[in-house]
């Protein structure tokens, strides 16, 4: 904000802006080109409550259409707490198995009885879940 020397118009009301008056100044710097060599610098100049009605009616327009981040997505198991915690537990016992499982193939692909024994635990661990809120569907084997 700066106190108007020169004669200029309202970027808001398009009314002048008079000597010896605030006003709130602004510049953008816009890419022009194909490679973006060259640039284009707009000016703007408000008069402060033009400014600041400017500014409370952008911030309307974004509360408006603002999105509530708690309904978007997928929604929630409704689950208890001590529900929600065991099947948090019952997940992450699921992914270390299933990354032992990998990590045993790269080991060794031909001990079998420790592939077994990681399925079989597998297999467990998916009907605890099932009890706990259900399986999701991408799990389902064909």
């Amino acid at each position: 904000m700066k106190k108007c020397k020169k004669k200029s118009k309202c970027s808001y009301c398009g009314e002048p802006v008079t000597n010896g008056d605030y006003m709130v100044v602004g510049k953008l710097w816009k890419k022009v080109g194909a490679e973006h060599a060259m640039h284009r610098v707009y000016y703007f100049r408000w008069h402060v409550d033009c400014w600041v009605e400017q500014g409370k009616k952008r911030a309307d327009e974004v509360a408006e259409n603002t999105i509530d981040m708690r309904s978007s997505g997928r929604p929630r198991l409704e689950l208890s707490d001590t529900d929600r915690a065991e099947r948090n537990k019952l997940l992450a016992r699921r992914s270390m198995t299933i990354m032992r499982i990998r990590r045993a193939q790269e080991a060794n692909p031909y001990d079998i009885d420790r592939l077994v024994r990681l399925g079989t635990k597998l297999h467990q661990i998916d009907s605890l879940l099932s009890n706990v809120g259900g399986l999701p569907r991408s799990w389902a084997k064909n």
